[in-house]
């Protein structure tokens, strides 16, 4: 209604929805002009993700120079009469600008003509991410703070105008944005506002968690990766919504979940009051089911006495003209049939065949012979004709004029009207919420600082799988917020972590989740990196999208955060993808985010489980069968996996030729037995032990940085832990060269001679050591003048550095046994 009311403009094609996603590197294309106003616009087919009311949104952007820069954006939705204002503190790969494009879906975004020669950082990042967007260089004239006052104090609602003031104070590039948009509807579109009808508000970039697109699209969490025009996404399961509003409210969410947990404990209330009661609940749906429906709104009776009667006339007009044909046929037994045209209006036809031998009466006038018929009127007819074009237009008039007074009484209403039409799209998506809470037996979440699931269900797999689906168990918390998954392949583990990710999502707008008990911390960034293929049309490998998104991960990534990893580095050599995994997992235990990383690299669970926050599980198999066939159990469990030679299993489910099976096992067993070999070296068994001493003492020292003890415990807490690291490392090389000494072959102690592979990997583990937990040798000279901000603790001859300023050990000095 508020379109129709608040603006004229001409007609549209309507806006192009959110394509997936896609990483892919491409080149620069120059920026569109607009060449008319109502230029054509190719669309896509309508999917789940789309709306019942299609919208023209267009959008915008501003922003500040530096590290973090400030983003202005002003969307102003002309389906709708609404817009929307935010200032963003971003960071240099804009992702929460990203983000908030697509939550909106403008489909076209306005820049400074400044930003193109030279190309801005912002610009190119949209070109690149949003494809289907067009971007318009836009006069730097428009962008005037001052204009943006002045449309407020014309077009916003009376009641909002000091409000919006005191929201835009200090936000000076949301406001040129807004003054910017306005200036281009009415100059490129000639298209106009009626006063104090457009309703604006000021969104801050707080209060809702952060999705980038990429995760958007490998969630499914608005269309089917498969089928864009199927429901199997989280949108279409949850889409029970009745009005169009509503629909459009649950897409906003679901891209943007509040992080508020006032709001959404309300939301819950809500949720579970109208599931609890039957008779409210279905009142509220039937009642929602026939809301709106402006056609018959707008031709009601009663509104004008004079335009009910010439709607009367004109439908006995009609009538007439039925029965002067009924009379006609009756009167001279011609079966004539009742034709209109635009042209012609009402005209008579009758088959050849049917007046064979039969002399037209001289009362049918205007008489068109055809091949198969013959069609004429008659002088009445030709009046009533007439009469009824005369009708239709008198009834247009009028109606004209009944609209126009209907329009000019709800504008003083139409504040009210904006609000009522937003507190029915809210009610329409919690009664959506209670309708699933009922029907697929979903459970309350509670907002806590655990992530706990009882029985947790992927809801788009249970959808699909309803009989089949078998749900899992999930805790995290500080002490297991990193948890490595292994498994067979087809075992669930995408599965498992997927539904975790969609779980959190669902409870952050307020709905229900499948679960028989669920409790969620609040999660103000989530990432996923799942599994890609390659793009053979942009030469972009499954490898080089995974480090893409890796790296933008990392540089997002905090302790607020929610990230789920699917078999990272499968895309390059078995080696290199276990290192890389290996880093960005030792990096993700330093943020504190809630991760869960599922990989086939076993050595991962290993050489990670003695981290803190670490702990490992799998997805169950059995392979017990005698005739070496596997049975996947879908349930999670404790531990990294047992199984060998699990793809070995795998193949014979398909079928692969015996003698190939044969080959691959036989290979297999060689390998293993080598590798048995290895392990089993005295040089292997004491590189193992350092390894193990190393990491400890990394653990305990972190502990240390962490804590809060008092200076003098904490130098003698150092000087014991010095001594025993010491004698441990003594003993282990001690017990490496009595090896030696037995005749069994072993590299010369790395004290003196050490193997390449030993000098190497001490190497390594410094160069580790040094970044996580750096030492600085110093002068052991007693009146040492320590930096600013430096506490120091003595450590015999070297000193340990903790900086009180940054919080960080400062250490490069690696203890060894000879310390």
């Amino acid at each position: 209604m508020g379109s129709k009311i608040a603006i004229e403009m001409p007609s549209r094609t309507p806006s192009i929805p959110l394509y997936p996603f896609t990483s892919e590197t491409r080149s620069t294309r120059p920026g569109t002009s607009r060449t008319a106003a109502g230029g054509h616009r190719a669309t896509r087919p309508t999917t789940a993700a789309t709306t019942a009311a299609s919208q023209e949104i267009i959008c915008a952007i501003s922003e500040s120079r530096g590290i973090s820069p400030a983003v202005g954006l002003a969307f102003v939705n002309l389906s709708t009469s609404e817009a929307v204002l935010s200032q963003i503190c971003d960071s240099q790969t804009y992702a929460r600008t990203v983000h908030k494009l697509a939550v909106f879906e403008p489909s076209e975004v306005l820049f400074m003509n400044t930003s193109k020669e030279p190309l801005s950082k912002l610009y190119a990042i949209v070109e690149e991410n949003l494809p289907h967007i067009r971007i318009i260089t836009f006069d730097r004239k428009h962008w005037s703070e001052q204009n943006c006052h002045d449309y407020v104090e014309r077009l916003a609602f009376k009641e909002d105008i000091e409000t919006i003031k005191m929201a835009l104070e200090g936000s000076y590039f949301s406001a040129c944005c807004f003054a910017a948009v306005l200036s281009y509807i009415e100059l490129e579109l000639s298209a106009t506002f009626a006063p104090h009808s457009l309703r604006l508000r000021y969104e801050p970039s707080e209060g809702s968690m952060m999705i980038d697109l990429s995760t958007i699209v490998s969630l499914e969490l608005i269309q089917n990766l498969q089928n864009a025009k199927s429901k199997d996404c989280l949108f279409g399961i949850l889409n029970e919504t009745l009005t169009p509003m509503g629909a459009r409210l649950l897409r906003s969410n679901i891209l943007q979940p509040s992080t508020e947990i006032a709001k959404l404990n309300t939301r819950y209330d809500a949720v579970e009051e109208l599931s609890s009661n039957e008779g409210m609940f279905f009142a509220v749906r039937q009642a929602l089911k026939s809301f709106v429906d402006s056609d018959r709104v707008l031709t009601a009776a009663g509104v004008n006495n004079l335009l009910d009667v010439a709607r009367q006339t004109y439908k006995e007009a009609n009538d007439d003209v039925s029965e002067l044909c009924a009379r006609l046929t009756e009167e001279y037994d011609i079966p004539l049939d009742l034709r209109f045209e635009t042209g012609r209006h009402y005209y008579f036809r009758v088959k050849s065949t049917d007046l064979q031998g039969v002399v037209l009466p001289n009362i049918f006038i205007n008489v068109y012979r055809k091949k198969a018929y013959v069609e004429f009127q008659t002088l009445d007819l030709v009046k009533m004709n007439q009469k009824i074009t005369d009708s239709h237009n008198e009834v247009v008039s009028m109606s004209d004029r009944s609209i126009q007074e209907l329009i000019d009484d709800a504008r003083s209403q139409i504040s009210s009207l904006f609000r009522i039409s937003e507190a029915v799209a809210l009610l329409d998506m919690i009664a959506a919420f209670a309708y699933l809470h009922t029907l697929q037996d979903y459970v309350r979440p509670e907002i806590t600082d655990t992530l706990a699931i009882k029985a947790g269900r992927h809801p788009i797999r249970e959808k699909i799988h309803s009989t089949k689906y078998i749900p899992n168990d999930v805790y995290a918390s500080s002490q297991s917020r990193f948890q490595i998954i292994t498994g067979c392949n087809m075992s669930g583990k995408s599965t498992y972590i997927r539904s975790l990710a969609l779980m959190a999502v669902m409870a952050q707008i307020g709905s229900s989740v499948p679960a028989q008990y669920a409790s969620f911390p609040i999660v103000h960034q989530l990432f996923a990196r799942v599994s890609t293929d390659d793009n053979q049309a942009t030469n972009v490998s499954t490898f080089s999208t995974e480090m893409r998104e890796m790296a933008f991960i990392l540089r997002n990534v905090d302790s607020k955060s929610m990230v789920i990893i699917d078999e990272l580095g499968r895309g390059t050599a078995s080696t290199d993808g276990l290192a890389i995994s290996i880093a960005i997992a030792e990096a993700l235990v330093e943020t504190h985010a809630l991760v869960w990383f599922t990989t086939h690299f076993h050595d991962l669970p290993r050489i990670m489980e003695h981290r803190s926050g670490v702990i490992n599980l799998h997805l169950a198999v059995d392979m017990s069968d005698p005739r070496s066939k596997i049975t996947m159990l879908y349930k999670i469990v404790d531990g990294y996996v047992q199984e060998q030679h699990y793809g070995l299993a795998l193949a014979r489910i398909f079928s692969l030729p015996p003698y190939l099976i044969e080959v691959a096992e036989e290979v297999s067993n060689h390998l293993a037995l080598a590798a048995q070999d290895r392990a089993k070296s005295p040089a292997i068994i004491s590189l193992a032990k350092r390894r193990r001493l190393l990491l400890t003492l990394g653990e305990q020292l972190m502990h240390a940085h962490e804590g809060t003890m008092e200076d003098d415990a904490l130098r003698e807490w150092l000087l014991r832990l010095q001594r025993e690291f010491t004698l441990r490392m003594t003993d282990i090389e001690a017990e490496a060269e009595s090896n030696m000494g037995d005749g069994e072959t072993s590299p010369e102690p790395r004290e003196t001679e050490g193997s390449q592979e030993d000098r190497e990997h001490m190497e390594a583990v410094s160069q580790i050591s040094s970044q996580s937990f750096p030492i600085i040798p110093v002068d052991s000279t007693p009146n040492l003048k320590r930096p600013r901000g430096l506490a120091s603790h003595s450590f015999e001859d070297n000193e340990l550095l903790l900086n009180s300023d940054s919080g960080e050990l400062d250490t490069t000095h690696s203890c060894t046994s000879n310390e």
